[in-house]
C-alpha cells in the first residue's frame, strides 16, 4: 500500500489545484487526452500505441506532477503498457507518472531527464532493469517501491550524482544507499562499510530479504527504510555504531528509547514493548502482518506517522495513558482491529489514523481530544458506536466517511455543544446517527458491555478490569493489598457481581466491591499451603471455598462466613492434575474438572459430593497454554479459554465443541497474572 506516501498527495492535490485555477482563465486549449494520446506537460505529450503496448513521452521541459495515479492520463490503459520511452526533450518525469504499470518491461529514460519525482515507477511489477542516464541529478523517494521483478538498477558511467554497484543504486561516492531492488534474490545483505545513510524507502517492500546488517558508518536511517519487507526477520547492527542499536533483530536507537523498525517477517503472533522505550518510529510497525496482539507500556509518549500500518491481523492494542501524540495514519488498514480507546493524554486524532479499519466496532475518545481529523475513521464500516467528549471542537472532512453501520454517538455535552462542533464534508453517517447528549457511553459507565464473564490483570498490586471480550485498553484499575497477596475472584454475597478475596497465609480478605476494595469480611480457613478453589458447591448463588490438599483431596465449605462449619470431603483425580472449577452443564451449582497430559480435560458433570459419579471428557488448545474458565456469553454455562503467546487469548463458548466459533483476541501484558469473572 502507498499509506505513507498519502499526505504528500494530499497538499500536491491542493497545490495542483490552485495552479489549474490560476492558469485555466488565459492558458490555451490543452491537447485532448482521447485514449490513445494527449498532453502530460505544458509542452509534453504522450501517445500509446494500443498493438504494441509503447507508451511515447515527447516534446520539451517537464511532464505534469500528479496528484494521485488516477490522475495519469494512461492510468484507464496502464495494464497494456509494455514499453515507455521517452525521447530527449523531456526534463522530468513527474510524481506518479507510471505508478502500477504492471506490465512494463522497458524503460528508456530520455537524455534530458534531469530528476524523477517520487513513485514515477512504483508498483511496476514486472520491471526487471532500468538504466538512470548521466542527465539525472535527482531521484526522489519510492520511485521503485513494489517492482517486486526488479533485479538491477544501472547508472550511465558519466552520472556525477548517482552510481551503481551489484544493481543497487548508490550516490556517487557510495556514503548513501538510495535503492535496494526488490526483485534482487539475497536473503541477506551486509551494507557496506563507506555507507552514511540510507534514503527513505531504501528497501521498501524487499520481500526476498530475511537479514539486513548495518555497519557502524550509517549515521542517517530514513524513514520507511525497511517497509513491508515481508521475509525480513532480523536487522542487525554493528556494536560500535553511535547511532542504532538492534535487538532481538528489531532495530533501535542507540539508547534504546525508540523503535525505528519491528521487522515484518517476525514470527511473533504478540509483542511486548520494553519499559525503556518513550517512542514508536514512523511506519515502525508497518505491514506487521503477522501480529495479532500488541502491549505498549506507560514509558512510551509517542506513536508516530503510520506505526501499525496495514497490520492487517492486529486485533487490539492496549494505549496507555502515557501516550501524548498519535500519529497521522498510525493504525491504517488495520483490519482487524476490533475496539479502540483514546487515553484523556492525547489531544487530537490525526488524519488518517483509523482509516480502513474495517473491523472496528466501537471506539471511545478520551476527554482531551479537542479535533478528528481528516478520513480519521473513514472506511470503518462495522463501527456501530463512537463516544465523543465535549472537548471536541472540530470533526474534519470524511473522518467518518463510509462508517456506513454507526448508529450511536454518545456524547458528553449538550445538544447545543455538539451544534457549535465545526463537522467538515462528507460526515453522513455521523450526522445521520443517533446522538445521546450528557452521555458517556452506551451504558454510562454502569454495565459495560458484556453479559457473560471477562478479564482482569494484576500487575503488582494492581488490577487492570475490561469489561468487555474485545480487548484493548482496560476500563478500570485499581490498587490494592500486596504483592504477594493470592487472588481469589467469586460473587461472595449472590448478586450476581464478582468481587475479589485477597489471601494471605490462612487468612482470606472479602471484598464487596472493587471500585474501593473495600474488606468487609475477614475469615481464616484451611492451611498455608492449600490450593484454593472457589464455586457455587450447593447452587445457592453465593461461592465459598474449596481445599485441595494432598494432590486429589478436597475439603468443601458452603458458608465463607463460617467456614468450618458446614463441610465435607471428596477425592477426584490424580496428584499431577490441574484442578478447574465451572458450572458446565448450566445446572445452577459449579462442580469440578481436571487438564491432564497437556490438553486433554475430564469434566465431572456430577456435584462434588460425588466428584466421580459422571465423568466427562474432551481436548482443546496446547499443552502449553494457560487455561481460563468462565461464562463468556452469559448463558449460564462455563467453558474454556487458552491464554498463549503471553497475551493472546482464545475464547470457546462449548466445552463440546470447544474448537469450533473460538474467539480471539489481546489483553494485557505476558508477565500479568490473569483472572476472569464479571464484574
Amino acid at each position: 500500500m502507498k499509506r505513507h506516501r498519502t499526505m504528500q498527495k494530499l497538499r500536491k492535490t491542493l497545490a495542483v489545484l490552485l495552479t489549474l485555477c490560476l492558469a485555466l482563465s488565459f492558458a490555451p486549449a490543452a491537447l485532448a487526452d482521447d485514449g490513445t494520446g494527449g498532453s502530460c506537460g505544458e509542452n509534453v505529450t504522450w501517445t500509446l500505441d494500443a498493438d504494441t503496448g509503447v507508451l511515447t513521452i515527447s516534446g520539451t521541459g517537464d511532464m505534469e506532477d500528479y496528484a494521485s495515479d488516477s490522475d495519469v492520463p494512461w492510468y484507464s490503459q496502464r495494464d497494456t503498457v509494455t514499453t515507455v520511452i521517452m525521447t530527449d526533450g523531456v526534463t522530468s518525469i513527474g510524481y506518479d507518472a507510471f505508478y502500477g504499470c504492471g506490465s512494463l518491461t522497458s524503460v528508456t529514460i530520455g537524455a534530458g531527464v534531469t530528476s524523477i519525482a517520487d513513485y514515477a515507477f512504483a508498483e511496476c511489477s514486472s520491471l526487471t532493469s532500468v538504466t538512470i542516464p548521466d542527465s539525472v541529478i535527482s531521484v526522489g523517494d519510492y520511485v521503485f517501491e513494489g517492482c517486486s521483478s526488479l533485479t538491477e538498477i544501472l547508472v550511465s558511467a558519466g552520472n556525477a550524482v548517482y552510481s551503481t554497484e551489484d544493481g543497487i543504486l548508490f550516490n556517487s561516492d557510495m556514503t548513501e544507499l538510495v535503492c535496494y531492488p526488490a526483485g534482487k534474490e539475497a536473503v541477506s545483505y551486509v551494507i557496506q562499510e563507506n555507507i552514511i545513510s540510507l534514503a527513505n524507502g531504501a528497501f521498501d517492500k524487499c520481500e526476498n530479504l530475511e537479514s539486513v546488517t548495518i555497519p557502524g558508518t550509517v549515521t542517517s536511517i530514513g524513514n520507511y527504510v525497511f517497509y513491508e519487507c515481508s521475509g525480513l526477520t532480523e536487522i542487525l547492527v554493528s556494536a560500535d555504531n553511535t547511532v542504532y542499536s538492534s535487538e532481538d533483530g528489531i532495530l533501535l536507537n542507540k539508547d534504546k528509547t525508540e523503535i525505528i523498525c519491528y521487522p515484518a517477517g517476525k514470527e511473533e503472533v504478540s509483542y511486548e514493548i520494553p519499559e525503556n522505550i518513550i517512542s514508536i518510529g514512523n511506519g515502525a510497525f508497518g505491514g506487521c502482518k503477522g501480529l495479532i496482539g500488541m502491549t505498549i507500556p506507560d514509558s512510551v509518549t509517542s506513536v508516530r506517522n503510520w506505526a501499525f500500518a496495514d497490520c492487517v491481523n492486529l486485533e487490539s492494542v492496549m494505549i496507555p495513558d502515557s501516550v501524548i501524540s498519535i500519529g497521522v495514519g498510525a493504525f491504517v488498514a488495520c483490519s482487524s482491529l476490533a475496539s479502540v480507546s483514546i487515553p484523556d493524554s492525547v489531544t487530537s486524532i490525526n488524519d488518517y489514523t483509523f482509516d480502513a479499519c474495517v473491523s472496528l466496532t466501537d471506539v471511545t475518545i478520551g476527554d482531551s481530544v479537542t479535533t478528528i481529523g481528516y478520513v480519521a475513521f473513514a472506511g470503518c464500516s462495522s463501527l456501530t458506536s463512537v463516544t465523543i467528549p465535549d472537548s471536541v471542537t472540530s470533526i474534519d472532512e470524511g473522518a467518518f466517511y463510509g462508517c456506513d453501520s454507526l448508529g450511536d454517538v454518545y456524547y458528553a455535552g449538550s445538544e447545543s455543544d455538539w451544534e457549535a462542533i465545526g463537522i467538515g464534508e462528507e460526515n453522513d453517517p455521523l450526522l445521520a446517527a443517533t446522538v445521546h447528549y450528557n452521555s458517556t457511553g452506551s451504558d454510562d459507565g454502569t454495565d459495560i458491555g458484556n453479559s457473560g464473564d471477562t478479564l482482569m490483570v494484576r500487575r503488582g498490586t494492581t488490577m487492570y478490569f475490561n469489561y468487555s471480550l474485545k480487548g484493548g485498553n482496560a476500563d478500570f484499575s485499581i490498587t490494592a493489598g500486596e504483592a504477594a497477596d493470592q487472588v481469589l475472584v467469586g460473587d461472595w454475597d449472590g448478586d450476581g457481581v464478582d468481587t475479589i478475596c485477597l489471601r494471605r497465609g490462612n487468612y482470606c480478605y472479602f471484598i464487596d466491591d472493587i471500585t474501593t476494595m473495600h474488606v468487609y469480611l475477614t475469615v481464616t480457613y484451611g492451611r498455608s499451603g492449600d490450593e484454593v478453589l472457589v464455586g457455587d458447591w450447593d447452587g445457592d448463588g453465593y461461592d465459598s471455598l474449596a481445599m485441595r490438599r494432598n494432590g486429589n483431596y478436597y475439603y468443601f465449605c458452603n458458608d465463607i462466613t463460617d467456614p468450618d462449619g458446614d463441610t465435607w470431603s471428596a477425592t477426584y483425580g490424580r496428584m499431577a492434575d490441574e484442578v478447574l472449577v465451572g458450572d458446565w452443564e448450566g445446572s445452577g451449582y459449579d462442580s469440578l474438572a481436571v487438564r491432564r497430559d497437556g490438553n486433554y480435560y475430564y469434566f465431572s458433570l456430577s456435584k462434588v459430593t460425588d466428584p466421580n459419579g459422571d465423568v466427562w471428557m474432551t481436548t482443546f488448545g496446547r499443552a502449553g497454554d494457560e487455561v481460563l474458565v468462565g461464562d463468556w456469553d452469559g448463558d449460564g454455562t462455563d467453558s474454556l479459554a487458552m491464554r498463549r503467546d503471553g497475551n493472546v487469548y482464545y475464547i470457546s463458548n462449548s466445552i463440546a465443541t470447544p474448537d469450533s466459533g473460538v474467539d480471539t483476541f489481546t489483553f494485557g501484558r505476558a508477565t500479568d497474572e490473569v483472572y476472569a469473572g464479571k464484574w
